[in-house]
């Protein structure tokens, strides 16, 4: 099933549509230029499903102020009806709601292990590891703003505070996880033909419209 097919069917909200598009185009880039070999099928299907479940979570206005593009009150109710229908089926954390949809869809086990490492909480643990699947998983995830492909660090220095508060984590521990972000850009940029600051929203943008028609094999 194409993964845009996936989308309309679930009336997957746009702009996490167009994030979970953006972390893949920023996962081909890195594989299309990696002397490593990877499971290229694996990372694009992990990146492309990695937050079908996460309407769950979101806050109206917290939409209004990140995705002013996607998202505006005249749309609003729309979204609350979807949202609630999504509460009902699947529950209110994200991720729980999330791993059921993947369930649902049949995606094959590989996917779903590699979808459960993209967490920004895992950061130092992907880094001390071997698996450059995860690695590009994550800090594929880690260059994505609400709307644009950014750089690491900026995208670190956008998500502190509000990461520290909601998650109730020291400034220590945060750091420990961002140098664990940094270590991971170190290590695939090492055996990368090109640089970190080559991805940029020009380079990564024109990839999401290829990437709608990516299939995802299920079981």
């Amino acid at each position: 099933m194409k993964i845009s097919e996936i989308y309309e069917k679930y009336n997957i909200m746009p702009y996490l549509q167009e994030h979970m598009l953006r972390v893949a185009g920023v996962a081909s880039m890195i594989c299309n230029n990696l002397n490593k070999s990877v499971n290229e099928e694996l990372i694009f299907s992990a990146c492309l499903l990695h937050d079908i479940g996460n309407i769950v979570k979101e806050r109206a206005e917290l939409n209004y102020k990140l995705h002013p593009n996607y998202f505006n009150k005249e749309v609003e109710k729309e979204w609350r009806k979807i949202r609630e229908e999504f509460i009902r089926n699947y529950g209110k954390d994200d991720y729980i709601a999330t791993y059921k949809i993947l369930n649902e869809i049949g995606v094959e086990e590989n996917i779903f292990n590699l979808i459960k490492s993209i967490e920004f909480a895992k950061m130092s643990l992907v880094a001390s590891g071997n698996n450059y699947e995860q690695k590009i998983c994550l800090y594929s995830d880690a260059r994505i703003a609400p709307e644009q492909a950014t750089t690491l660090e900026n995208r670190l220095s956008e998500v502190k505070d509000r990461y520290i508060k909601n998650k109730g984590v020291t400034e220590d521990f945060f750091e420990n996880l961002s140098n664990g972000a940094r270590a991971i850009e170190k290590q695939i940029f090492d055996h990368c033909k090109i640089r970190s600051e080559d991805i940029t929203e020009e380079q990564v943008k024109p990839l999401t419209e290829v990437l709608r028609n990516f299939d995802i094999h299920t079981c």
